[in-house]
């Protein structure tokens, strides 16, 4: 694991699957942190489970045409 992002957070739209997911991996591989914003709340919080990266990853339900605003 690298530091180059130590002490930065990126908040990463779309970071359940595909290339949002592999950002964030990047991320935290880098040293920094993440915040992943999904429309669904069972993937989010299946995804910052599985990053495996503790303090360093939270997920936050950003659909907003209902409103929902969640972390997980």
């Amino acid at each position: 694991m690298g530091d180059k992002l130590a002490g930065r957070v990126a908040a990463i739209t779309g970071g359940t699957a595909g290339i949002g997911l592999a950002i964030a991996e990047a991320y935290l591989t880098e040293g920094g942190s993440v915040s992943l914003m999904a429309r669904n709340p069972e993937k989010g919080a299946a995804a910052v489970t599985g990053l495996h990266a503790g303090d360093r990853t939270v997920g936050q339900d950003r659909y907003l045409g209902k409103q929902r605003r969640r972390c997980w």
